[in-house]
Formats: C-alpha cells, sequence, structure tokens
C-alpha cells in the first residue's frame, strides 16, 4: 500500500494546488488511516499538514493485516468525528474486503445529512498474501458498491496490474 498511499498524497497536492484560488474551499481535511481493524482520526487545516500525514502513512513498514478490515467503522468515524460539509466527498482506500457489512444501513443514515459521495477502492492484495481471488458480487464489495452509488459515489477495483494508476483515478 506504500506506493497508493503515496499516489493518493500526489492527488492530493495535485487538485489543491489547482483550487489554490479558493482557499476556503480546500482548508479542512479528514484522515481516517485503519489497518488489522484498528483505526487512528485526525483533521488537519491545510493541505500541506494533510500531504504530510500521508506521506509518513506511505513510509510505515508494517505490512500485517489479512483479507478483510472494518471498512464502514472508519467511515462512521468519519461522518461523526468531522464537520462534512453538504456533497464533501469521502475516500476509502483498502486492500481488504469490509467485515463490517452490518454497518453499512448505520453509514447510509447518518450520511444522509450531508449526502457526500462515498468512494470506495479496492486494491487488491499481492499474490503472496494468499486472499481469495475479488468478485465484484462477494458480499463485502456489494455492500460497498451499494452505498456508494446511493450517494453519487464509485466503487472501483484497482487490479496489481494498475496499483501504478491510483493517482489517475482519484484524480479524474
Amino acid at each position: 500500500m506504500t506506493s497508493v498511499i503515496s499516489q493518493i498524497s500526489s492527488a492530493v497536492q495535485q487538485i489543491t494546488s489547482e483550487l489554490e484560488y479558493d482557499p476556503p474551499y480546500v482548508s479542512k481535511f479528514g484522515l481516517v488511516l485503519f489497518n488489522n481493524n484498528g483505526t487512528t482520526t485526525n483533521m488537519y487545516y491545510t493541505a500541506a499538514d494533510m500531504i504530510n500525514a500521508l506521506n509518513t502513512a506511505a513510509q510505515t513498514t508494517d505490512s500485517s493485516g489479512n483479507c478483510t478490515d472494518f471498512f464502514f467503522i472508519p467511515v462512521l468515524q468519519a461522518l461523526t468525528n468531522f464537520i462534512i460539509s453538504n456533497k464533501s466527498p469521502i475516500y476509502v482506500v483498502s486492500d481488504g474486503l469490509p467485515q463490517d457489512m452490518a454497518l453499512s444501513e448505520e453509514v447510509s443514515r447518518l450520511n444522509s445529512h450531508s449526502n457526500a459521495p462515498i468512494n470506495f477502492i479496492y486494491i487488491e492484495p499481492d499474490p503472496s498474501t494468499g486472499c481469495p481471488a475479488f468478485d465484484y458480487e462477494s458480499p463485502g464489495f456489494r455492500a460497498a458498491a451499494e452505498i456508494s452509488f446511493r450517494f453519487s459515489g464509485i466503487a472501483s477495483f484497482v487490479g496489481n496490474g494498475d496499483k501504478a494508476n491510483v493517482q489517475q483515478l482519484l484524480y479524474t
């Protein structure tokens, strides 16, 4: 995930530099990092601080984890901890499918106030992890896709061959 997080950082840099003419529009960022069913939540008031946090996260050497993770709990944390303005996008990038699908309707209920597009981007784990092959019809991905589509977001799968193109996915 190191290269993916670096690409996310580059996409944030690219987008915020193009929106410099409207500083209030790019003045608040929430970041929820999650791994192994644990989360950390931080709010940033400058793009530079957010980019620094992403760059720090990209340098982690923690490669532990398994094929599933909490997916909707971090979204619930974002919806409850951050003041999300109307239609501000939420991005969830993970290399594990959701194991907390029972919370997807709670995400839907909470997000009905801000109507934030929720974008789920599932990164195919390295083959050495032993995770099963990706399936668009898996219950975890279907739950993410349903929530995403409900709020005009996207639910994307990024295969191992496309990992170098995550920045383009986020930027376009």
